[in-house]
């Protein structure tokens, strides 16, 4: 299937709308690290999602895709189009993301409802794909909605939520502690912020999708300046000087590498990207607001529908 200038269904309006739903201070933290969730034999499959809150390659099998849903984590496998819920925890995955070039996890989000969990789940990591959950920090405190690491794992970045205020928190325990990160020019409004990724061979090098657009600091995520402009709604950085992002308004994707700035030829006028996942740079998975999954192998020349509106 070949997709040049898509034309679906929901407007920048409605994209908002979906984020907002969703859901420099001193805070005490008393968390005591524990784990959730397990190995389960016999797994569930799952047949649709209403919306992913993060997208990632599989590090053991490139075929496969762990979309991290309001019901639970979903494995899909692009071959033979069948998706199964990862381990026996089906809480409501937010900021989900893989720490580049290893096999570990993040994530946040919202116990299942009638669960014995505390909402929302702070900060939770896994060594084992998701199966289960290490919860390292602000268990019943703080909703990540954005995670992003270095490759050594030495500094990680997020941008939460913590009673209605918004903040970019740094970590450099592995998520166990956090303090928060003193931001200038970067929009932080639920609405105005998309998503937020470290340079994984570079904690200085940071990257944010915005309503002002690419917006870029060199200093850790500090300091922020203009990039790109527009309206970017997702990203995925690859080192430190390029980046692959989506600009909703007008643009579409494109990947910028130092100055360069190279089409994937995807547009999608009234829908947009929400989260990006590659496997080379000639191989591109895009999610979108619609719960449409497109997936690219020769640098955007051609386009195939993987899932359509959230159905397997």
């Amino acid at each position: 299937m070949n997709i040049k200038k898509g034309l679906l269904t929901i407007g920048l309006a409605s994209v908002l709308a979906i984020l907002s739903a969703c859901g420099s201070e001193e805070r005490v933290d008393d968390t005591e690290p524990f784990f959730v969730g397990e190995t389960v034999q016999e797994r569930e499959q799952a047949f649709s999602y209403t919306h992913i809150h993060g997208m990632s390659i599989n590090p053991e099998d490139s075929n496969k895709i762990f979309l991290a849903s309001h019901d639970g984590l979903i494995e899909f496998n692009k071959q033979n189009g069948e998706a199964f819920f990862v381990g026996s925890e089906r809480f409501d995955l937010m900021g989900f993301s893989k720490v580049a070039d290893s096999a570990y996890l993040m994530t946040s989000g919202h116990p299942e409802p009638g669960s014995s969990l505390e909402d929302p789940l702070g900060f939770m990591w896994s060594e084992d794909l998701g199966q289960s959950w290490e919860v390292r920090s602000y268990y019943g405190m703080i909703d990540f909605h954005a995670l992003t690491a270095t490759q050594s794992q030495d500094k990680l970045l997020s941008y939460a939520i913590d009673n209605n205020d918004h903040f970019i928190f740094k970590s450099t325990d592995k998520g166990y502690s956090w303090e928060v990160v003193e931001t200038n020019g970067l929009p932080l409004e639920a609405d105005e912020f998309f998503d937020l990724a470290i340079a994984p061979n570079n904690d200085d090098v940071v990257y944010a999708a915005t309503s002002s657009g690419l917006m870029y600091s060199e200093n850790g995520g500090i300091d922020w300046s203009r990039k790109v402009e527009g309206f970017v709604t997702a990203l995925n950085v690859v080192s430190d000087d390029e980046v692959i992002f989506y600009e909703a308004s007008q643009s579409g994707l494109y990947r910028l590498k130092g100055e360069e700035f190279i089409t994937y030829d995807l547009y999608l006028q009234t829908d947009a990207a929400n989260y990006i996942a590659i496997n080379n740079s000639s191989e591109v998975i895009v999610a979108t607001f619609q719960n449409n999954l497109y997936e690219t192998t020769d640098h955007g020349e051609s386009w195939e529908l993987l899932v359509e509106e959230g159905n397997f």
